[in-house]
């Protein structure tokens, strides 16, 4: 499906892992359709450096997505400067370069459990809490043939 598929003129998305990678070519992507993007990532200096050379309206925010209060702190200064979430791309995600026998047991922790698995709690729990399905409210959470409905 093309993204021109898709109006995204106004809309505010919050992107996970943005500095790099898939998640910093989904920012340019949205923002070059019109959405306001907030941009999150460990590596905020390197954000910063890379939403610089984006088309479009654009936000830098420090995120560690394995620690609930900095997802929250993320989110509220999405809200803050764009204005209410309407779509998470919850992206981010570690990616060794070490062959997999040479990898160090802390980075397969980390990769596994905290970041790729983990952090989509601190997704549901933050975004899906204020959601009210009685006002028509709807969420879907989609990873890895996991879902997560709320209609």
């Amino acid at each position: 499906m093309d993204p021109s598929d898709f109006n995204f003129s106004g809309k505010v998305v919050a992107v996970t892992g943005g500095a790099r990678g898939i998640g910093l070519e989904t920012v340019k992507l949205l923002a070059g359709h019109g959405a306001k993007v907030g941009a999150g990532d460990l590596d905020l200096p390197l954000l910063r450096e890379a939403l610089a050379g984006v088309r479009g309206e654009t936000a830098a925010f420090a995120l560690d997505v394995t620690d609930r209060g900095s997802f929250e702190t993320f989110i509220d200064g999405v809200e803050q400067q764009l204005g209410p979430v309407d779509v998470l791309i919850n992206n981010a995600g570690v990616m060794s370069i070490a062959s997999f026998l040479d990898e160090p047991d802390a980075v397969a922790e980390r990769a596994v459990l905290a970041v790729d698995a983990d952090d989509d709690r601190a997704v549901e729990r933050v975004l899906l809490a204020d959601l009210d399905p009685h006002a028509g409210a709807h969420a879907e959470l989609v990873e890895e043939g996991d879902d997560l409905a709320i209609g």
